[in-house]
Formats: structure tokens, C-alpha cells, sequence
């Protein structure tokens, strides 16, 4: 299934160039929704505790080197504000 290539995809050190492009796309589909959702949020269309769920799974997913290397690759690709948000959350999980 696609989640268990994802979670392989995950932890694997070296990844066949399938998988890369795979996991590289679920991290762009998943950052378009967020920035959405973050504008949403921002321009109070979505309720808050929609978004403080969501912006739980987006901190987590975080936690990953792999997410964060595709952002830091791509990160000028999305929205300022959105792009700001992402920077902060990746910033407080480096440690000090």
C-alpha cells in the first residue's frame, strides 16, 4: 500500500529513485494542502481547532529529516507567511 512505501520510505538510509520520487511527491501534495489550510486559518476560515490538529501532524511530519530536506530544497516555492511558519517550526526542533 501506499503508506507502508511511505513509512519504508521513511526510515530506508538509501532510497531506489522510485521511492525518492515518491516520498518527494507525497511531501509536495502535503505542503500544498498546508499552505492552503494555513491561509484558511490565517484569513478565519477555518475553525482552530481544525488547524491545531492539522498543525500537529505538519510539526511531526517535521520530525523527519526527509520532510525537512525536501523543504529546505523546495521551501521557495510556497508563500511567505506559510514558508515563515514552516522555518519557525523546523528552527524549534534543532537542537540548541
Amino acid at each position: 500500500t501506499h503508506a507502508d512505501r511511505m513509512a519504508r520510505a521513511i526510515r530506508e538510509p538509501n532510497l531506489e529513485p522510485g521511492d525518492a520520487l515518491f516520498l518527494e511527491n507525497v511531501f509536495r501534495m502535503t505542503f500544498q494542502l498546508a499552505e492552503n489550510y494555513h491561509t484558511q486559518f490565517k484569513l478565519g476560515l477555518m475553525p482552530e481547532e481544525h488547524w491545531k490538529g492539522f498543525a500537529k501532524f505538519i510539526e511531526d511530519m517535521l520530525r523527519g529529516r526527509r520532510a525537512v530536506e525536501f523543504w529546505q530544497r523546495y521551501n521557495g516555492h510556497y508563500g511567505c507567511y506559510f514558508a515563515a511558519w514552516v522555518n519557525r517550526l523546523i528552527t524549534l526542533e534543532e537542537p540548541n
